[in-house]
Order: structure tokens, then sequence, then C-alpha cells
């Protein structure tokens, strides 16, 4: 996979669904993936409510992270620990490491809530109370045969 690809795969998965309302200050991060096949460099940046994902450098950057490209998506995923992996060694870290986790933060999934659907009740023609009740017996009166004076 080239790096262009792999860079549009991760924006539209991720960039293009950021939870903003997570972000509390302004952030760019300059991201270099350190993949054989797909090296390359983008930035994702939060600045003024806007936020941002480009296949650019960003010179300006608060924190400039170099890892692979699956690492990456596996800590979006919540699957490995970044702070695990930076003492590992598995991706270096240079700048401001709490805009490195909100980062993180505001491109993980949201995770979407089940609402359960109340099936519609279906009028029945007995209620299970009625079943388990003997039948009632019914009464007739029968009509008076005398006939009044």
């Amino acid at each position: 996979m080239t790096f262009q690809e792999k860079f549009d795969y991760l924006n539209k998965k991720y960039a293009k669904k950021v939870d903003t309302t997570k972000l509390t200050e302004s952030f760019a991060a300059q991201i270099e993936m350190t993949d054989d096949d797909c090296h390359g460099i983008f930035y994702i940046a939060y600045i003024d409510g806007n936020f941002a994902c480009e296949p650019y450098n960003y010179y300006d950057n608060t924190v400039a992270i170099a890892i692979n490209s699956l690492l990456l998506e596996d800590i979006i995923k919540g699957k490995e620990d970044a702070v695990e992996c930076f003492t590992n060694g598995k991706l270096f870290l240079t700048g401001n490491a709490e805009h490195a986790k909100m980062m993180v933060e505001a491109l993980k999934p949201v995770k979407k809530t089940r609402t359960r659907k109340t099936a519609p009740k279906a009028e029945a023609t007995q209620t299970a109370e009625e079943e388990k009740k003997p039948a009632q017996k019914k009464t007739t009166r029968k009509k008076s045969t005398k006939k009044e004076a």
C-alpha cells in the first residue's frame, strides 16, 4: 500500500468522524509513518475550533510522532497503549505528549449505543392469565311461561 492510499484510508476511517467536543485546547501533530512500503508524513491539527488532517509536513507542530501505521491504528482502536509503546521504543515522540493523547482520544471511533426496539405487541385473543382460568359457564334465564293476569 502506498503512503497516499494508507493516508486516505486512515483519514476516511478516523479523521472524518472526529468528536471535537472532547478537545479542550489547540494542537498540531505531525505524524511520520515509518512503514517500509508507505513511508510518509501527515499532520492532524485542531486550531481555533477547526479540525484538519492533511498529507503535508507541519513545521510549527506541538508534537511530532514517528510510528508504524498499523501500530497507530491499533492505538486509535484501543488495542495498544500509547505510553507502553513509547516506553518500549515502538514509537518516538517529541513535543507535548498531552497533545498526542488528545489527538488519539479525538480519533477514537465513537461507540454506537444500541437502543432496543420494542416489537409492537400483537393483539392476542387470550392472555396468559385467561388461558389458565377455567372457562366460565354461561347461564341463561328461562322465560317464565306464566302469564300475568
